[in-house]
């Protein structure tokens, strides 16, 4: 049945374009809604065959598959990334806090050999 409408809308379609040929320059053949018939038509039997194929299910669970391995997988590094920037803040935080005291320090012993 899928075999024989695609001959029909093949034929169809060459029917369309063929008799439109002293069409004016400015449009384009077979523009009406019989192409537009054809092109369903033809869509319709690829989307049959497709669905009635067994491995169109594997490849479709295949790539799912692979997807929520890949999205996982972001997931997972986004976290890690955010996780060493947020250690990497911490120590930067740490060292301005030291770097801090120690130019109190240093302040304080200025000041009291200063004051001596």
């Amino acid at each position: 049945m899928i075999n024989s409408m695609v001959r029909r809308t093949a034929v169809s379609l060459i029917a369309a374009t063929s008799s439109d040929a002293a069409s004016p320059a400015g449009k384009r053949p077979g523009t009406g809604g019989l192409e537009k018939a054809v092109v369903a038509g033809l869509g319709v039997a690829a989307v049959v065959r497709i669905v009635r194929n067994h491995r169109t299910y594997e490849r479709a669970l295949l790539v799912a598959l692979v997807l929520a391995a890949a999205v996982g997988a972001t997931r997972s590094g986004a976290i890690r990334s955010i996780t060493r920037l947020i250690e990497w803040d911490k120590a930067q935080d740490l060292a301005w806090n030291k770097e801090q005291e120690l130019a109190a320090k240093l302040r304080a012993q200025a000041k009291r050999a200063g004051k001596s």
